[in-house]
């Protein structure tokens, strides 16, 4: 059974986001690290940042990390409009 979305509004959840994150609107996209800033789970994050892509108040973008074996790689990350 999946646990519910916690309730709060988007205003609140992006005074999260800056406050946690203070570059995620800026050059700072951010990928896993929002779940660990706002300490809920991957699934609850990508539904809150599904809302806010909604709102045109999120972009998805892509950023080159390191993975563990020296390889670099692109995944999605996210930043605040």
């Amino acid at each position: 059974m999946s646990k519910p979305t916690p309730s709060f509004s988007m205003d609140q959840l992006v005074a999260e986001l800056r406050e946690a994150l203070p570059d995620i609107d800026e050059d700072g996209a951010r990928t896993v690290e929002i779940a660990d800033a706002l300490g809920f789970g991957e699934t609850t994050v990508r539904k809150l940042l599904g809302q806010l892509k909604a709102q045109g108040r999120l972009q998805v973008v892509r950023r080159k990390v390191e993975t563990l074996d020296g390889k670099q790689t692109t995944v999605r990350a996210y930043r605040l409009l």
